[in-house]
């Protein structure tokens, strides 16, 4: 039973315009950690869509942001402590006030509801502008009983308290007139701006419709060397609070004494002459008694301290508070100088703990303190565990062949667990913003697995999955797709040819998948007995409940669909497409659910549209999404066509991200090298603001785990035909390791001796003949046909040699067979004299010296 009391609680807040968050991140950290706000506002912050919020994301607290959209400065945001979520349900509150950056949320608990704004007013806002924001918070007012609003109006002249008559100009009369006529209360009445040589001015407003809300406030010392005061303060309500208190659990297992006991557990009797739930049900009792046997769980109370914040670190924040006191006492310029200085030097000191913290993670042989690790394990909780695996091999192969004997599945097999993931783009308020992706029992995976393998093997071996299909089948990818395409499309540009290409995308694929159409096809394709049965039983009576933190929602039943983040589901959906290549008649290419034909024939593209495509997709449920179909027209002198889906025409785009490679009407690469850049720049930012001046060992994991496969995807497709792009690429990799030397550094080419690192260049011919050494050894063999051997037993040197190829254009000239000739011609026998591809990466290294 859970106690509710009403009564007044005190939440302890702070505000401030903080003029560049990125800039001031570690001396807002070090005052959170002193002070302890449970509430958070800033104006200024000065973030873009390109900088996350894990780059400023304080320990125990929520963050809410409202950026400045095209041009630098500005902006706002809010930090709210975890602990208010159990007491409040916090919620987001669209304002959209024209020239100014504002965020309001709603807190209610109970039947009390408060509205929280923080919002920044740039000093040269019109007056028009001006009548709209006063208009917009009056009807905030209006709508809500309670409102506190924390800004930064840039209105220094106003005079306090507000007067009909008194205001020296028409936007502090404007001012004056909205806060008499709302019958609103500003509560600060000194300076929270300090320059020298200049006067004091106010600033910063805290605005309330009840001025019993906000009690104690406080001018505090600024934050770094900004020069505006940090307001505190104690809000101060009534509402209803439910008492109960969630501890922060952890349980230690002894997994050598769980694996101990499960040897001596008799299996085959404890499973036999049981149904597949009940041999379920009692492995899982067995498994879980004895884990709770030999665990031991702990409350404890999580620290919202960074570790680096020492406690020399917040006596120095103590003194500089002290000291600006003293300057507030005084008001000497004198004593505000002694202030700005120990500030500055408080802020070098908090900069050089946290540098030394991130080199200590960097310099340890134990990778988890410096990568997070994460444990997502299904509905019923089983992690993987190398200690228990021996003893759990026989039991669960009992399970896995009674189920595929019978054709059945136990409930906790197809109960998800959906985790929505960020897009990185869009609204977060927005569900549709997110990935759903589900979590499902480690154990029903690796029974998947089996069951893939053996599917897949029997579709290939049949040919039933065609070859345009290259999603999720062994010896194909996303380079094979576009290479099979850039292919046929170069050589027809190069000769002067014409050609369309329609993308065409299925409206949530996975999720629309029919059951029963899909096991006629199964049942078609020779598939049938139990496992038929087991497939149907997989993809039956399944549901899904979605997690969020620590809050689960109520089981749902899925009725259509397969699951994703599931092994075998993908491979069940392709089979579900594969018989696309009996009714297409133009070249066409597929990856899982991305679908693409071209031609240089009009009339045969308008009918595989329609009467082939439409018609597949209309017979088989599966309806296409008619806003992402695109066609992109490929010629110097493409009579660009009008091409119809179902009355419907299609866009026209001058490129398209194709699989991630931004496909150009002229073929050229330009437009995908800025766009990788663009997303590079953006991590280069970030991890050297969060990594200034760490240690070398730091700076190689980051390139090669984060930056690298950024500049380097699909890179056996695409190459750069123009010095500028190269020179484009190469400047990512070289301002990434600038991090560990500072402002005092070698150049770039000893930088990269330094770190044990080759240039972006030398790393694209190493892609280069690998992919050739794959295609020509059939490690790769859907491109062999791509690479045309010289064929003649007089040439010099290996017998892999190329045949040459004549060429008119650049997108032909840098196609991979045609660049990649005179340097795999030229390698030694002895090079290519290697049974397995790591082999050959390795002699490779070794005869271009990487």
């Amino acid at each position: 039973m859970l106690a509710k009391t009403v009564k007044y609680f005190a939440y302890h807040l702070a505000y401030t315009n903080i003029a560049s968050l990125p800039a001031k991140y570690d001396e807002l950290v070090a005052f959170v950690n002193h002070e302890a706000p449970q509430l958070i506002f800033l104006t200024e912050t000065w973030l873009n869509d390109s900088m996350p919020d894990s780059l400023f994301s304080l320990q125990g607290y929520e963050l809410y942001r409202s950026d400045r959209k095209g041009k630098r400065g500005g902006g706002v945001c809010s930090y709210i402590s975890q602990s208010l979520y159990r007491q409040f349900q916090i919620t987001t509150v669209d304002v959209a006030i024209e020239g100014v950056e504002c965020l309001f949320l709603n807190l209610a608990s109970g039947s009390c509801t408060l509205l929280l704004g923080c919002l920044y007013r740039p000093g040269d806002m019109s007056f028009s502008k001006d009548q709209g924001l006063c208009r917009e918070l009056t009807a905030l007012v209006n709508n809500f009983s309670k409102v506190i609003i924390f800004g930064d109006f840039n209105v220094p002249d106003m005079q306090w308290p507000a007067s009909y008559f008194e205001s020296p100009n028409c936007t502090s009369q404007l001012f004056s007139n909205f806060f008499i006529n709302s019958n609103l209360s500003q509560l600060i009445d000194k300076p929270t701006r300090f320059r020298q040589h200049q006067r004091p001015s106010i600033l910063e407003w805290i605005i309330t419709s009840d001025e019993h809300l906000i009690n104690n406030v406080s001018y505090e010392s600024p934050i770094g060397k900004s020069d505006h005061a940090v307001l505190t303060a104690d809000l101060q309500i009534c509402h209803q609070l439910c008492t109960k208190v969630i501890p922060i659990t952890k349980s230690v297992t002894n997994f050598d004494l769980v694996s101990y006991e499960l040897q001596s557990i008799n299996w085959e009797s404890l499973l036999c002459n049981k149904s597949v739930e009940a041999s379920w049900k009692a492995f899982k009792s067995a498994l879980d008694n004895s884990i709770s046997k030999h665990s031991v769980t702990f409350s404890f109370k999580k620290s919202s301290t960074n570790p680096w914040v020492n406690a020399r670190i917040l006596k120095m924040i103590r003194e500089k508070l002290r000291l600006w006191k003293i300057y507030k006492r005084s008001g000497k310029q004198s004593d505000y100088s002694v202030h700005g200085s120990f500030s500055n030097k408080l802020g070098e000191t908090i900069k050089e703990a946290r540098r030394k913290y991130k080199n200590s993670l960097a310099a340890s042989k134990d990778s988890k303190l410096f990568y997070k690790d994460h444990v997502s394990p299904g509905s019923d909780g089983i992690t993987a565990r190398q200690q228990c695996c021996h003893c759990l091999s026989g039991p669960l192969a009992q399970l896995m062949t009674l189920s595929l004997q019978t054709g059945t599945l136990p409930s906790d097999w197809k109960l998800a667990v959906v985790k929505p993931i960020y897009k990185k783009k869009g609204d977060k308020f927005n569900p549709s913003s997110y990935r759903p992706v589900s979590l499902t029992s480690l154990v029903i995976k690796i029974m998947e697995s089996i069951v893939c393998d053996r599917l897949r093997q029997h579709l290939l071996t049949y040919n039933i999955i065609p070859p345009p299909q290259h999603g999720f089948i062994k010896g194909r990818s996303i380079t094979t797709n576009m290479l099979a395409c850039f292919n046929e499309w170069s050589r027809a540009f190069d000769n002067g040819e014409n050609v369309d290409v329609i993308y065409f995308d299925f409206s949530k694929a996975f999720d629309r998948l029919r059951r029963k159409r899909l096991l006629l096809k199964l049942q078609h394709y020779g598939i049938g007995g139990n496992l038929l049965q087991w497939i149907d039983s997989f993809l039956s009576y399944r549901f899904f409940t979605v997690k969020i933190g620590k809050a689960s929602s109520m089981p749902m039943s899925v009725r259509s669909g397969v699951p994703q983040g599931s092994v075998l589901g993908p491979l069940l959906f392709i089979t579900y497409c594969a018989d696309l290549s009996r009714v297409i008649t133009s070249p066409w290419s597929l990856y899982a659910d991305d679908i693409k034909i071209y031609s240089g024939d009009s009339l045969a593209l308008s009918h595989d549209i329609n009467d082939s495509i439409y018609s597949w997709s209309k017979t088989w449920l599966m309806p296409l999404n008619f806003d992402k179909s695109v066609v992109l027209h490929i010629g110097r002198k493409n009579p660009r066509y009008l091409y119809q889906l179902h009355g419907s025409t299609l866009v026209k785009v001058k490129s398209h991200v194709d699989l991630g490679l931004e496909i150009s009407s002229d073929l050229s690469w330009t437009r995908h090298i800025n766009r990788v850049v663009k997303k590079a720049n953006t991590a280069t930012f970030i991890f050297r603001k969060a990594f200034q001046g760490t240690q070398a060992a730091a700076v190689i994991k980051l390139c090669k785990a984060f930056i690298r496969p950024m500049l380097e995807f699909g890179n056996a497709v695409w190459h750069p035909t123009l010095v500028r792009d190269s020179n484009l690429l190469e400047s990512i990799q070289s301002r990434i390791t600038r991090i560990p030397f500072g402002r005092i550094r070698p150049c770039y080419p000893e930088r990269l001796k330094v770190l044990h690192l080759t240039t972006l260049e030398d790393r694209r011919v190493r892609g280069d003949l690998i992919t050739t050494f794959k295609a020509l050894t059939d490690a790769d063999p859907s491109i062999r046909n791509l690479f045309v051997l010289h064929g003649q037993d007089r040439t010099r040197g290996h017998q892999l040699k190329l045949r040459g190829e004549s060429f008119k254009t650049t997108a032909r000239q840098y196609f991979l067979p045609l660049r990649v000739f005179h340097k795999w011609n030229s390698l030694p026998d002895k090079l290519l004299d290697c049974t397995s591809v790591l082999q050959f990466k390795i002699n490779l290294d070794k005869y271009l010296n990487l």
